[in-house]
């Protein structure tokens, strides 16, 4: 009697038996494979986006460290990478680093137009220039505010209500309505934030003074369209920029016609 025959299972039986066994299995272990394999996918994406990350976050650094042009395929990133520098600047800095950023802007618009002057992108970088204009001035008081402060007026937009310093004493008005003069020590803190802001107002000049030597044209082009903006020069910078081109200001001042050349038209 061969008892190997006698005992061997029938097809149907493994079947049965192999989809019991699998049914039982997927009960118990099946939801912690299911849970492990998403996790796995989770943290495989986060490397994956991180890993995206720090390749543009380098490519950004590389196209602004090698200053890329307009026409260049990594200019995004390089635009990128200086509005990141602008929001991490401290408030004192950003004057001066839009005025640095301007100066990007002029160069390309002088590569641009030497390369093709009809050039559409040369509309956009000039917008892209006053832009970075306003930015610069923008945070610094003109002399006329710089005045409004030293005299102790409360300047627009500033609650009369709030100290100008601890411990001192803001200018009052009486039951006639007739400012009354700050005290002492009220005045010593108006005279130090007068000289900061006519020290800040300088500071910035003096930047724009190195970028207007040769490119003055272009600025007072850009300038003279905003009425703000050339209010703003003629007020702060028109003495420094005599000073540095040695002749008046061209900025917001029409041509007389006492000082047209003896050919021009009438």
């Amino acid at each position: 009697m061969n008892l190997k025959n006698i005992y061997k299972p029938s097809p149907e039986f493994k079947t049965e038996t192999k989809n019991l066994f699998l049914a039982k299995f997927g009960e118990k272990f099946g939801s912690y494979q299911r849970t492990n394999f998403a996790f796995k996918y989770f943290i495989r994406g986060i490397g994956v986006g991180v890993s995206f990350a720090f390749i543009l976050s380098v490519t950004a650094i590389y196209a602004d460290g090698r200053n890329v042009g307009p026409e260049n395929i990594l200019y995004g990133f390089k635009r990128s990478q200086e509005a990141v520098s602008i929001t991490f600047s401290s408030d004192e800095e950003k004057p001066e680093a839009h005025v640095r950023l301007a100066e990007r802007r002029l160069n390309e618009i002088k590569g641009v137009q030497n390369k093709d002057p009809k050039s559409p992108l040369i509309v956009s970088l000039k917008n892209d220039l006053a832009r970075e204009i306003k930015s610069s001035v923008k945070t610094v008081k003109s002399k006329k505010e710089s005045k409004l402060v030293g005299e102790g007026r409360v300047l627009p937009g500033v609650d009369k209500s709030l100290p100008t310093g601890v411990g001192t004493e803001t200018s009052e008005v009486n039951e006639l309505g007739v400012d009354m003069p700050p005290a002492r020590s009220s005045q010593n803190l108006q005279a130090t934030n007068v000289r900061a802001i006519d020290k800040k107002s300088s500071r910035l000049c003096r930047s724009w003074d190195q970028i207007i030597g040769d490119d003055g044209e272009l600025i007072f082009e850009v300038v003279n369209k905003d009425r703000e903006l050339r209010a703003w020069f003629e007020e702060n910078c028109s003495s420094s920029l005599r000073e540095s081109s040695g002749e008046e200001s061209h900025i917001g001042t029409p041509q007389k016609d006492s000082e047209k050349s003896p050919g021009s038209d009438d």
